[in-house]
């Protein structure tokens, strides 16, 4: 991701700058079941960064039911971005396939149905599935 070329002072006002402008004007982050697993995965959505600012909202999804009660960390991860995004966008524009760098992580923007980016880890995937292998899903 691009750096900022400027001072921390000015960094943290534009910061707080933006949050101020979504926390005035996005709705709560909605909650749904993430349908494109077989098991009993979730994901959260940003509401309304799309219809106000034209900018695409943002989902964290395939969150196992066992993790979803870490609701704050998946808020607290998308209103960052979030933030920074609206902080950013008259000199980035955040699209698909982009990474961006987060605190020592590496997040993957990637498209989710033409209207929002959804957030992904950058690891590699895993070699082994035990459920996979054994031809069967577990969690529901």
């Amino acid at each position: 991701m691009n750096e900022w070329n400027e001072e921390l002072e000015v960094i943290m006002e534009r910061m707080k700058a933006a949050k101020d402008v979504l926390d005035a004007s996005l709705g709560s982050l909605i909650l749904f079941r993430d349908n494109r697993y077989d098991t009993g995965q979730f994901g959260v959505i940003t509401d309304g960064l799309f219809e106000q600012f034209q900018m695409p909202d943002l989902v964290l999804g395939n969150i196992p039911y066992y993790m979803f009660g870490m609701t704050e960390e998946h808020a607290n991860l998308l209103e960052l971005i979030a933030t920074y995004m609206y902080a950013r966008k008259d000199e980035i524009t955040f699209k698909a396939d982009m990474t961006l760098g987060i605190e020592g992580q590496e997040f993957l923007l990637k498209d989710y149905e033409g209207y929002a980016l959804e957030i992904v880890s950058n690891q590699e995937e895993v070699p082994y599935c035990a459920c996979c292998e054994a031809g069967e899903h577990v969690g529901e």
